[in-house]
């Protein structure tokens, strides 16, 4: 079993076999040197790109074990499987085709939308200077939930909220509710 090299920002941190990865602590990456278990720890290095190691044959796994979790745990009906990697939403797609998945991009044309359309894909995950009212219309039109991500500034986040769109990934949620809060839709 080959090991796995950790990184940040090109700084090695260590290096561990995969089922290692149980409770290790990476401070320059985590505030307060906060302890995740072995998997989640692995698909949060995973998907930030600090893994770092020809591991193409191990990636189809990847999927499998992310499904089996979500069934384990009983969140299916609760979560979408998201990705800015198309592979990755195939894999998925293929690994658990039950499972809903939503495409983060920063381009949308139909090129796009007939790739998520061909597969299953339901959630269209478009950069939010994307995110029109006639942009939401169309998409919902065409089958799709829309989350939005990129929210940069509450002027943004407003115009998003104001679009239809279905949802958006904010780093301020309490300024969101708040607009909600005195906003009609």
């Amino acid at each position: 079993m080959t090991k796995l090299l950790i990184k940040y920002n090109d700084a090695y941190i260590c290096e561990k076999y995969r089922n290692e990865l149980d409770f290790i602590n990476i401070p320059m990456y985590y505030p307060n040197n906060k302890a995740f278990s072995n998997l989640s720890i692995f698909i949060t290095l995973f998907s930030t790109g600090l893994l770092s190691q020809d591991y193409s044959s191990e990636r189809k796994l990847i999927e499998e074990e992310v499904a089996k979790l979500i069934f384990k745990h009983g969140i299916e009906k609760k979560c979408v499987v998201t990705s800015f990697d198309w592979e990755n939403i195939l894999r998925m797609r293929q690994a658990a085709p039950e499972l809903e998945t939503g495409y983060l991009t920063g381009v949308v044309d139909e090129t796009t939308l007939l790739k998520m359309q061909a597969v299953g894909c339901v959630e269209l995950c478009p950069e939010a200077t994307l995110v029109t009212p006639d942009r939401v219309r169309e998409w919902h039109e065409k089958g799709f939930r829309v989350r939005a991500w990129g929210i940069k500034d509450e002027s943004l986040m407003r115009c998003v909220y104001d679009s239809g769109a279905d949802g958006m990934t904010v780093n301020f949620p309490d300024k969101l509710t708040a607009y909600m809060g005195k906003t009609e839709r």
